[in-house]
C-alpha cells in the first residue's frame, strides 16, 4: 500500500534522511511539509505574484488564438480589420511583456520564477532535497526556452520598452518571436510554476473560458470572444449569400479555396445553414 503524504514526511530513510518518493506524490505534500519552516510566507507571496501574471499570460494568449485563427479575409469586420489588428498587436506586446517579466529580466532586484525556484531549492527540506532537484530537472524548463526567452527579451529591449534612434522599426528576422514560440514559452511556464506548487492545482483560466465545464441547460457557453467572432461572421455578406445571392455566389464561390469553403461551411453550421 502507498504511504500517505504525512507517513512520507515522517519516515526519513536512507543514510541521508532522504525520503524515497516519486514527483507525483511530492507535488501531494503541502508546503509546509516540504518546505522549511520560516519559507512559507514568501513561498506564498511568490505563488501568488507569480499565479496572477500567468493568468493573465494565459488569458492574452488564449484570446490570441481566437483572432489568428478566425478568417478575418472571408469575414471582414466592419469598417474593416483595423481595431482587431490593434488589439492582436497590442496582445502580442503584452504577451512579449509578461513572460519577460516573469521569467527574463536579471536584474537582482527583479523577482522572476527561475529566481524563485533557485531560492526554493535552498530551502526544502533536506529529505527532500534530491527528488525535488530530480523533479526540477525533468521539467527541462531552462533548456527548452532559454533561447526562445532571449528572443522574447531582445524583442522587448529594442521594439517595446524603448526606442533607439538608428534601430529599424521592424525587427530583424532571427528576433521573430512566432506565435508558436510564444505558446512554447507560455506552456513551460506553466509546467514550470505546476512544479513548485505543493498540494494545489492552479487553472490559468477564468471559469468561462475553461472547455470542460459544465454550464446551465441553455446558457451560452462559449467564450466571450468566440461569440464576438461569430457575431462578425453571422453578419457578414459571404456567409449567407448562396441563400441571398445565388447568382453571385456561383462566382464567389469560384474564387475560395478547398479550405476556405470547408471554413465557411464550418460558419454555415454554426449558424444552421447547410454545407455549400
Amino acid at each position: 500500500m502507498a504511504a500517505s503524504a504525512g507517513q512520507l514526511s515522517s519516515r526519513p530513510l536512507g543514510s541521508k534522511g532522504e525520503v524515497r518518493i516519486t514527483p507525483l506524490e511530492l507535488s501531494k505534500l503541502t508546503p509546509g511539509q516540504v518546505l522549511l519552516p520560516g519559507s512559507i510566507p514568501r513561498y506564498n507571496r511568490g505563488m501568488l505574484a507569480f499565479a496572477l501574471q500567468l493568468t493573465n499570460l494565459n488569458v492574452d494568449i488564449f484570446i490570441l488564438d481566437h483572432l489568428l485563427s478566425f478568417p478575418f479575409h472571408l469575414f471582414p469586420a466592419p469598417g474593416g480589420n483595423l481595431f482587431f489588428r490593434m488589439v492582436v498587436n497590442n496582445f502580442l506586446s503584452a504577451s512579449v511583456l509578461a513572460t519577460t517579466r516573469v521569467a527574463g529580466d536579471q536584474d537582482p532586484d527583479f523577482f522572476t520564477i527561475p529566481k524563485f525556484k533557485n531560492w526554493l531549492l535552498q530551502v526544502v527540506r533536506p529529505e527532500y532535497a534530491t527528488e525535488f532537484r530530480r523533479h526540477l530537472r525533468q521539467l527541462r524548463f531552462a533548456t527548452t526556452v532559454r533561447d526562445l526567452l532571449r528572443k522574447a527579451m531582445r524583442i522587448r529591449h529594442r521594439h517595446i520598452a524603448h526606442i533607439f534612434e538608428e534601430e529599424s522599426p521592424e525587427p530583424k528576422q532571427a528576433d521573430i518571436l512566432t506565435f508558436g514560440e510564444l505558446k512554447t514559452i507560455r506552456d513551460s511556464l506553466n509546467l514550470l510554476f505546476a512544479g513548485l506548487a505543493f498540494g494545489t492545482e492552479h487553472l490559468f483560466l477564468p471559469v468561462q473560458y475553461l472547455p470542460n465545464v459544465q454550464h446551465s441547460q441553455g446558457v451560452d457557453a462559449r467564450p466571450d470572444i468566440e461569440q464576438l467572432l461569430d457575431l462578425i461572421a453571422d453578419h457578414s455578406h459571404l456567409v449567407r449569400l448562396p441563400e441571398t445571392h445565388p447568382e453571385q455566389w456561383v462566382y464567389r464561390q469560384a474564387t475560395l479555396s478547398e479550405r476556405d469553403l470547408r471554413l465557411l461551411n464550418a460558419y454555415r453550421a454554426k449558424f444552421g445553414l447547410h454545407a455549400v
